[in-house]
Parts: C-alpha cells; structure tokens; sequence
C-alpha cells in the first residue's frame, strides 16, 4: 500500500496547495486547522464565474477575505463581496464546505468557508483600495493577468453543489405532468417494508422529499401517520389535495436541511427519488438525529431498466438524442435488468452514511408503463436530464422523440424499470 499524500486538487506557481474539499455541515467543527477566510463562487446561468482582480496579489480570484472578529463566515462572505465587487447578495448563499489549503513552503494548513451562488452578470463595480476589476470569465477567454488556478477549481467544486441543489428544483416547475406520467410503487413493496422494519398503525413516518405524493398514499394505507416535507411549493400544494382524504398527513413546505422538526422523532424515515437531492453533508446525520432509538432509515426509487430483445426507446432515438443535443453525457442506453438486479446490498448511488446505519436489505420489484409518442414526450419532460436542457434544444428533441415513437415503434413504446426499496436501521 503506498503511504503518499493523494494529490492536490489545484496548485499555484507559489507552491500553494488546494489539498481537500470538505462538503460537510456549515456549522462542522474544524480543531485540525484555523478557519481564517470565507470565499464566494457566484456563477451565472450561462457558466460565467465572477472574479475580481485582487491588486496587492495581482492576481484573479474569487472574491472573499478575511473573516473579522464576531463575524460568522457566512457574514463575512457577503461583506466581501459586496465590499470588493459590489454585488449585493439576493437570497440565500448556498453553504458548499471547506477548501483545506497547504500554504507556502511550510505547507501551512489553512481552511476557507466556500459559499455559492446564482447571479445575472453585470458591473457596478466601482475600483476600490483592494480591487482594480472584476469580471465574469468564462473559463476560457485570455485575462490580462495570472488567474488563480485554487479559486478556479474551486468554483468548480461549488458549481456542482450548486447544480445539484438547482436540479432537485426541477420537478416544482411541472407538478400535475409528474403526478400524471410518473411510475408510482407497488403495494408488495409497502408490505415489505412494513414487514422489516415493523411498521404498524400509529407508527410514525418522516416523508423526505414528497413530491405529489405518491408515495406518500401507500405509506398513509398502512394506517401511519405521515409528516411529509417538500421543497416545492408547486408540488407541495398538489400533494395536500391528492392526500387530503387521508387525516393523519401534514405537509411541510421545506428542503430536508433547513427543515425545523420541533423535537419531533420519528420511527421510520423514507425517501422516495429524493434523497440525491438532499445535501449529503446533512442529509445522513440530520437523518440519525431525528430517527428514534432503533428506527429506520428506507430509501425507495424506480430505475430505468431494459430487457433484451425488447423495443426501447433510447436505442430508436440515439441519433435524435446526439443530433439534437450532441455529446451529451447524460444520453446512453439504459442498463439490462439482470445487471441491475445482482445488487443486493448498500445504499446505491448515493453517499454512504457509514457508521451512523447498520447494514441494508434490498428488494426489487419490476414496474412497466407503456405510451403513445406524446405520453413518452411527457414522461420525458419531468425528467431532470432533460428538465436541464434549454427550451429550444429540449422541446425539438422530445417532438421528435414522440414522431419516431409514432413512425417506428407503432406509437406504443414501453418504460421499463426496477423499483427498490434499500432499508437499515439507525445504530445507537
């Protein structure tokens, strides 16, 4: 086993190292190594990152500094930025965690808060003591000056916590089309679930991530009652009409993270295609908090499968897809359902929350849909590879989808998936 240090993610001509990033709680204790700095990644929607052009250093960098006494970092993060590039925050920074550094030929430790953020560009930026200009780079045009290779790669990494929270958005925009099109869960899989974990009638449930609901109808059957939280105030809202007959459902409109459960703990905690969504530097421990003793933690979700032999949708439009939006990484074929179903242990594709729950049990449970060229086109729409793209790349590729639907497969196209259900109990 070699016992070298894992590289850097960045490095300067000077010798200073971007040596980790940390996505962990804002409020995390750091006792390794000071906390003196807070930096701010502000992107806007078109992938421009702001810079300013810092004069004692000479360099381009994201804004940001010191952090004063009695100042949180979060405070200080928007004090510099409006102090150095006169850009007043609007809503909420996104919290994406801590940039350990190694600094100088001492390779002295160092953390700095990272904070994001979305923002349409523009100048009013006046130069001030420390900064002689700002700019909105886009990663590759030529800048009169060094630019600092940490800041970039440190956008970088703030931009992907930003795309993540950005994209668990997405469905909000869409609700009655979600509820409509999307595949629901079978009843054996609510059985199952009861079964391991032991829910009864009076159990209580902790729903993260709702949506509109669907899965909070099977677990309301079981005769539970059921806290349900959702972000979007669309899909909130349609939940509660679809769950009204059910009297012991409450809805809650907020992310999982910010989410004030008022000394509530509860005896299972489900998240059903939610829990990607959910920051993973919160999301496990805020979920071993309010589990009781001995509860249980179930993540259930659908998985696009495909058989062989089968018509599939993906493989009749391939060209359409690399046509319309060429070299996409998110186009490919989806995998065989025999691959898929090998996996009979963990947590998926999501982090792992080690320690904090025991081992899982997994169950599958095969699901079919099957729709017209237009219906497809829908099901398409409330999907988020697809919710990202434009609306004038999106809307021509899923017209054509549903034409070739129509022209090639006989207008009747099946979607073929896998529920799951991934279950472990909260270790003490």
């Amino acid at each position: 086993m070699s016992d070298r240090a894992p590289a850097p993610l960045a490095a300067d001509k000077d010798g200073n190292l971007l040596v980790a990033f940390h996505e962990i709680g804002e409020d995390a204790d750091l006792r390794d190594a000071p906390l003196p700095a807070s930096l701010v990644a502000l992107w806007t929607d078109e992938g421009r990152l702001l810079l300013v052009f810092d004069r004692r250093r000479q360099q381009w960098e994201l804004p940001g500094g010191m952090i004063d006494t009695g100042e949180t970092p979060r405070q200080a993060a928007v004090r510099e930025l409006r102090e150095e590039a006169g850009h007043q925050v609007e809503g909420d920074l996104l919290f994406a965690g801590f940039a350990r550094f190694a600094l100088g030929p001492e390779r002295r430790a160092e953390y700095a808060a990272v904070y994001a953020g979305r923002a349409a560009a523009g100048d009013t930026f006046v130069p001030n003591d420390e900064v002689a200009a700002i700019t909105w780079w886009d990663g590759t045009a030529p800048l009169a000056g060094r630019v600092q290779p940490l800041d970039v790669r440190l956008g970088q990494l703030a931009r992907s916590c930003l795309d993540r929270r950005d994209l668990g958005r997405v469905f909000d925009e869409v609700p009655e089309l979600y509820d409509r099109v999307r595949p629901g869960y079978p009843d054996e899989l609510f059985a199952d679930l009861a079964t391991i974990t032991g829910l009864a009638e009076g159990s209580t449930v902790l729903e993260v991530g709702c949506g509109t609901g669907q899965a909070t109808r099977g677990l309301a059957a079981l005769g539970c009652p059921v806290t349900a939280v959702e972000p979007g105030a669309g899909m909130a809202a349609l939940a509660r009409r679809r769950l009204a007959a059910f009297g012991d459902v409450e809805v809650e409109s907020s992310t999982f993270e910010d989410w004030d459960d008022r000394g509530r703990r509860f005896d299972v905690l489900v998240a059903a295609a939610s829990w990607h969504w959910v920051d993973p530097s919160v999301g496990w421990r805020r979920a071993h908090e309010v589990l009781q003793p001995g509860g249980w933690m179930a993540l259930i979700g659908n998985i696009v499968v495909r058989r062989p032999g089968e018509p599939e949708v993906y493989a009749e439009t391939a060209d359409l897809h690399e046509r319309l939006s060429p070299g996409n990484p998110d186009w490919g074929h989806p995998p065989l359902e025999e691959d898929v179903r090998t996996t009979t242990e963990g947590w998926g594709l999501v982090r792992d929350p080690g320690a904090l729950f025991g081992p899982t049990t997994v169950r599958w449970y095969p699901i079919v849909q099957w729709f017209d060229g237009a219906g497809f086109a829908d099901l398409l729409r409330t999907q988020s590879i697809y919710r990202k793209l434009a609306h004038e790349v999106r809307e021509p590729l899923l017209d054509a989808i549903a034409t070739r639907i129509r022209t090639r497969m006989g207008d009747r196209a099946p979607r073929r998936y896998l529920g799951v259900l991934r279950v472990g109990q909260r270790t003490d």
